[in-house]
């Protein structure tokens, strides 16, 4: 009587982690490194807690700013009045901060 054998397991499907200006979920390239292709910006598959790379280093910064905890009243308002600016590249496009009512100011993107 001979012993059935069983299939190998499929494989695994290993999720990219997330974008850490956007939190969308980044791509694995074939040169080893996760891509974010709404942000234009790259990590070392090897060492991906490091800083990234964008791809356009010398690219002017958007101008655009916001106060994320302006709502927050309850904060000291020497944290309720911080103002954050974009990180992307002047002139991105895309849905980062068209929106009113998440409160960018300042230049358009």
């Amino acid at each position: 009587m001979s012993t059935p054998t069983r299939p190998a397991p499929p494989g695994l499907e290993i999720p990219c982690p997330p974008c850490s200006v956007c939190s969308e979920e980044t791509n694995a390239s074939p040169d080893r490194t996760f891509d974010c292709e709404h942000c234009e910006c790259s990590w070392s598959t090897d060492n991906p807690e490091q800083p990234g790379e964008w791809w356009e280093p010398e690219a002017p910064q958007c101008r655009s700013t916001r106060k994320p905890y302006i709502h927050l009243t309850q904060l000291n308002p020497e944290i309720r009045d911080q103002v954050v600016r974009c990180l992307l590249h002047e002139g991105h496009g895309g849905k980062w901060h068209y929106a009113a009512d998440i409160g960018w100011t300042g230049a358009s993107a």
